[in-house]
């Protein structure tokens, strides 16, 4: 493979699976891929890790690149816009975990400490939840998405979501409530 064009390389991957066409799309653009996601995170190793997201997504999303623009100009699309997504859920599940302390801080009432105790216990729970959890209630809680919305971007039913988020919802008060009572017993 010589010096294909990007157009060319997309609609031989898209065609054949030949991940040599991938391989030279990753060569071309990965230094500027990289740049660009550093530039949203300011942490290389994050940077890096996006990048290489970024590109194994494409994978899957080459077969939708029409050739209306160059190929940089949708690449850049698809990078900006991972990159921002990450962000927000980075920003989502902070404020989640301070929406969770809150709301648990005015029903823990035994003394000052219970307000730091509970938003120390949230965050433990947070960090437990199985991230598909922890973005489902971030979605619709920090977000405000509504389920149906959340339906459509997940192709799925609105009474599947509808459970899933019970299920998180059940799953974060049960961890809650267990990580409350070894609190509360080693403060005795």
């Amino acid at each position: 493979m010589k010096r294909l064009s990007d157009q060319t390389l997309v609609m031989q991957y898209v065609q054949t699976k030949d991940n040599r066409c991938l391989a030279h799309l990753y060569s071309r653009h990965r230094a500027w891929v990289y740049r660009t996601c550093l530039s949203y995170c300011k942490d290389p190793d994050q940077a890096n890790d996006l990048t290489q997201e970024i590109f194994i997504r494409l994978m899957y999303k080459l077969n939708s690149f029409s050739g209306k623009s160059s190929f940089t100009t949708w690449l850049w699309a698809v990078t900006t816009n991972y990159c921002a997504l990450q962000i927000r859920r980075e920003q989502r599940n902070r404020i989640l975990q301070q929406h969770y302390a809150q709301d648990y801080a005015t029903q823990v009432t035994i003394n000052q400490d219970s307000s730091f105790a509970a938003s120390t216990l949230m965050e433990q729970v947070m960090s437990i939840l199985p991230d598909h959890q922890r973005e489902l209630l971030c979605t619709k809680y920090c977000d405000g998405v509504s389920v149906d919305s959340i339906a459509i971007d997940q192709r799925s039913t609105v009474g599947s979501v509808k459970m899933r988020l019970q299920r998180a919802r059940d799953r974060a008060r049960q961890l809650y409530k267990q990580a409350q009572d070894r609190y509360y017993s080693d403060q005795m």
